[in-house]
């Protein structure tokens, strides 16, 4: 039972490897008990509340009001982690024997997992840029480039990883072992993380001085409140990002560590649990991303509040709960003034204002007030106008 989960070596990011499938060895009792818990129980439930979470994801990332050069990275992220997750979740529930299927799902399990590492790397630099070089920012960091450079990633992830495919057949030749998988490790392991850790260094320093700078606007003249608020809110959007980085790297740099390790070293019961927690943690990695955007981003609440509970905004106890800044009954307040001699008007500018947020509402934008207001306010003036002709001019 203990190499017939994991039948191919894997020394690249993904977490399906079993570094004791080449050596026959026997595998102590918590050794086996820690991969039936991992691989069995932990690795299937995981894997399907994370597709969950990052199909939400999408559905957040991708409204009108939401795109941006970030949340196009973020979504194509989300996109990656979840054949991610099915393909583990397949791995670990329907091919528990070795087949000539496991071979496809490990590949395509390399293939979204190597992706997955360079799209996180390629958001981070562009948050770098943008937030470090924000002159250069405004030409690089476009919604357009992020489309060519997503395609780039997806295309060069899948051409470089595809070749291991083959390991069953070319494995033991020394140009794929030596060459090849030396290679996939210094592209999608060591060259990734250690880029990581220099860019979110950075990053965090940016925070830390636009937090001062920012304290110090607040404490100026008034009129650069606006400014605040708006460096505030990039701030927020960086602070997030920092923290799915941190995250990632968390959850990844163990099974790095446990792969050099298992290359230059016999494989002991030890090395074997702590694969199996490594898999767990990697796992943990594509799932968690909507807890983290949920904690961290107000505006990815906010429209996951719009997106899920329009329902329910609709139903009259919760009818302006959307809009909850500024003058969002005006409509009812003329209606008030107004109504002293005609009850009609009081109807009619009723719906109206009832009209005018469906109307909004149903346009999908989760702002922008103004609108039904005045829509209100001037079929409520006609309406008036019309119960008492004396006072047209």
């Amino acid at each position: 039972m203990d190499g017939d989960m994991f039948a191919l070596p894997n020394v690249t990011a993904s977490p399906f490897s079993e570094v004791d499938a080449t050596t026959g060895a026997s595998i102590s009792e918590e050794a086996r008990l820690t991969k039936i818990i991992v691989t069995h129980i932990l690795i299937p439930v995981i894997a399907v509340l994370g597709v969950l979470g990052n199909v939400l994801n999408i559905v957040v990332l991708s409204r009108k009001w939401m795109r941006s050069s970030t949340n196009y990275y973020l979504t194509a992220l989300a996109i990656y982690d979840i054949l991610y997750l099915v393909f583990a979740f397949t791995l670990t529930v329907i091919l528990r024997k070795p087949s000539a299927t496991n071979a496809v799902v490990h590949v395509l399990i390399d293939i979204a997992s190597n992706t997955g590492v360079w799209l996180t790397l390629t958001f981070t630099i562009e948050r770098y840029i943008g937030v470090c070089h924000p002159m250069r920012g405004r030409v690089l960091c476009t919604t357009k480039r992020a489309k060519y450079v997503i395609a780039s990633v997806c295309i060069a992830g899948a051409l470089v990883t595809f070749p291991g495919y083959f390991r069953p057949v070319i494995g033991d030749w020394p140009s794929f072992k030596l060459g090849y998988m030396n290679l996939i490790q210094a592209l999608f392991t060591y060259l990734p993380l250690t880029l990581l850790l220099i860019f979110n260094t950075l990053l965090v320093r940016s925070v830390m001085r636009a937090s001062r700078e920012r304290a110090a606007m607040m404490q100026g003249t008034t009129t650069s409140s606006r400014r605040a608020r708006r460096a505030a809110e990039q701030t927020r959007v960086t602070t997030m990002l920092i923290v799915v980085v941190v995250v990632f790297l968390v959850c990844q740099l163990p099974q790095a560590v446990m792969n050099t390790v298992a290359a230059t070293m016999e494989t002991t019961d030890n090395l074997r649990i702590l694969f199996s927690i490594g898999n767990l943690l990697v796992v943990i990695n594509s799932a968690v991303n909507f807890v983290l955007y949920s904690s961290v981003s107000g505006k990815f609440r906010r429209t996951f509040r719009h997106v899920f509970l329009r329902c329910a905004s609709r139903s009259e106890p919760a009818r302006h709960n959307l809009f909850s800044e500024g003058n969002t009954h005006a409509s009812p307040q003329v209606t008030t003034h107004l109504v002293t001699g005609s009850p009609a008007v009081s109807q009619r500018s009723s719906a109206v204002s009832q009209n005018g947020y469906e109307a909004l509402a149903k346009s999908g934008a989760p702002s922008a007030k103004a609108p039904a207001n005045n829509t209100a306010k001037s079929l409520v003036k006609n309406d008036f106008l019309q119960v008492n002709p004396d006072l047209r001019r």
